[in-house]
């Protein structure tokens, strides 16, 4: 998290431009750059005493700090893992993924009109349905999270009584920096959290990353082992979407299994290789020789946890279900 965010509560605004004159933007380069001592002698020498600065890098630790937890008392606090079972509600997506949603960080991509966030509520519905004490928190990036398509997804779900109650328990937030995206996921109690979305992380992350400067990168890396920290602490899943990018020269991505796939998760392969998981969502008219607008194909490109691999879904009235024909 930049230090700014915490001025002028904990850090004064002199301080925070005197840390930036030396290269300390950050919280992580606060603590592990330097000793607060060795910092401290390089600050303008009539800036504060080192007591002063001491208590303040003290009051930034704090406030980063995940609360302690007696291990005796885990079990108490939060239900275990299969108690908040994950899952699409889509038998073959199901055993396709397997045990990949559960207690990880999970990317899911595509090109554009490839209804990763569909999925991504449909994961949420499924979830708020099925699990009576679970919520759900929603971090929109873009602001435009529908209340109209999470009660759509929700009812073509899982249409059983009691449903109409489920959305009371998304929680949805907004950030459109990183700085309020830490601030967000530093400040849940994630008792009863099932599981944590973020739509779409490609407007948070993408305007950091340069090939001129590390700092993106470090800020990409910080991230997604928060949200695994916070997954596997808590045993919920955090989905991330994001968007698409061209293979170069328009040629095939090889971690597909179909030759017709051009296209490639945003972000880096580095953003991939931090996750635990990507699956890729695509038309089935983009990838191969079929007209039928309703047909999708589910590939997880990587997994730590689970075999690669695909199957077809159909996008009706709103949600994914089985295909009923994988081909016409």
């Amino acid at each position: 998290m930049r230090l700014s965010s915490f001025s002028p509560e904990l850090l004064p605004s002199a301080l925070v431009d005197a840390l930036r004159a030396l290269g300390i933007v950050s919280d992580a380069d606060l603590f592990l750059s330097a000793t607060p001592l060795e910092i401290w002698r390089k600050l303008p020498p009539d800036l504060m005493p080192f007591s002063e600065f001491e208590r303040c890098v003290k009051a930034v630790m704090l406030r980063c700090a995940l609360p302690g937890v007696v291990a005796a008392q885990v079990d108490e606090r939060r239900p275990a893992s299969d108690q908040f079972k994950p899952e699409t509600g889509v038998g073959n997506l199901d055993g396709l993924l397997g045990t990949t949603l559960r207690d990880s960080v999970v990317e899911i991509s595509g090109r554009q009109g490839s209804a990763a966030t569909t999925l991504a509520l449909q994961i949420t519905c499924n979830q708020l349905s099925l699990h009576p004490r679970a919520t759900v928190l929603w971090v929109d990036t873009t602001g435009d999270f529908s209340p109209a398509k999470a009660n759509t997804v929700l009812r073509s779900t899982v249409p059983h009584e009691g449903t109409p109650t489920a959305l009371q328990r998304l929680q949805v937030a907004l950030a459109f920096d990183i700085d309020s995206l830490f601030e967000i996921l530093n400040s849940t109690t994630y008792d009863d959290v099932g599981c944590l979305v973020i739509d779409n992380i490609a407007p948070i992350l993408g305007p950091n990353l340069s090939a001129v400067t590390a700092e993106g990168h470090a800020v990409m890396t910080t991230l997604v082992r928060t949200l695994r920290t916070i997954s596997r602490n808590h045993h919920l899943t955090s989905i991330i979407t994001n968007t698409s990018t061209l293979m170069p020269g328009g040629g095939r991505n090889p971690t597909s299994a179909f030759s017709g796939t051009t296209a490639k998760p945003s972000l880096g392969p580095t953003f991939s290789y931090l996750v635990d998981a990507t699956l890729w969502l695509a038309k089935a008219s983009q990838v191969l020789d079929t007209d039928r607008e309703d047909l999708y194909i589910a590939e997880i490109l990587k997994s730590r946890k689970t075999a690669t691999g695909w199957c077809f879904l159909e996008l009706i009235g709103g949600a994914f279900k089985n295909a009923r024909l994988e081909l016409d």
